[in-house]
């Protein structure tokens, strides 16, 4: 096993890597809602991201998904979660995001188009379940996505996505202007007390990512995104 001190002095030299650690550090404090320092096969992980230039935004997007599927599953455990169980649906991300760009011949499984379409088909199914004062802006959501369907056979991942992250953007926006107050306050809560354990600031964009994140979870609303 790597020295950890040797190995974070190593690798903290970098103040790119500093601020790529970080965030990623404390997203995935938030998210288990538990404060440990990284071990050194965890920092190891952060470094393979890195060095492959993985943006940051995608390795968030894979720890949504693994609590996500952790919370739907049948096996509860109360043991400790730890980067490293964490890594396999990062690369899953990393994986989606790759087709962008890359011919059916050269991306395995489903073509770009096949994956796009399953995606919208998705996000499309889950936005019909939701209920609640969150109804509304899902439904006029579902209306802007379900044209991307037919487009998806035409356009690149790229201008779907882009697409996606609009219809998105207006979907929050109502969403938290109708939000529930306690709704609102049980989140303030948890952040708070995650920053209270970790005894260090955490930038407003990781609490504002962390924030919007579990609102829409709890709200039963899906992630607008070709890559989540």
């Amino acid at each position: 096993m790597r020295d950890c001190a040797s190995f974070l002095k190593k690798t903290m030299s970098d103040t790119e890597f500093q601020e790529y650690f970080k965030q990623i550090e404390s997203y995935f404090a938030l998210k288990r809602e538990q404060v440990f320092l990284l071990s050194p096969e965890e920092f190891e992980v952060v470094d393979h991201f890195f060095r492959r230039n993985v943006p940051v935004e995608l390795v968030l997007r894979g720890i949504d998904r693994f609590f996500e599927k952790k919370k739907k599953s049948r096996r509860k455990s109360r043991r400790p979660v730890f980067l490293t169980h964490v890594q396999s649906d990062i690369e899953e991300i990393v994986g989606d995001y790759s087709r962008k760009g890359v011919g059916s011949h050269l991306a395995s499984g489903p073509t770009e188009t096949e994956f796009v379409l399953e995606r919208l088909t998705t996000i499309l199914r889950r936005l019909e379940k939701v209920t609640g004062n969150a109804k509304i802006p899902a439904s006029k959501a579902a209306e802007k996505i379900s044209p991307l369907l037919e487009r998806a056979k035409m356009e690149t991942m790229e201008v779907i996505e882009t697409e996606l992250e609009a219809i998105s953007t207006v979907a929050n926006n109502e969403i938290f202007d109708t939000l529930d107050p306690d709704i609102e306050q049980k989140v303030a809560e948890r952040i708070r007390t995650i920053l209270e354990q970790t005894g260090h600031s955490i930038s407003e964009d990781i609490q504002e990512r962390f924030k919007t994140d579990t609102t829409l979870e709890m709200l039963g609303v899906p992630v607008i995104s070709l890559y989540a």
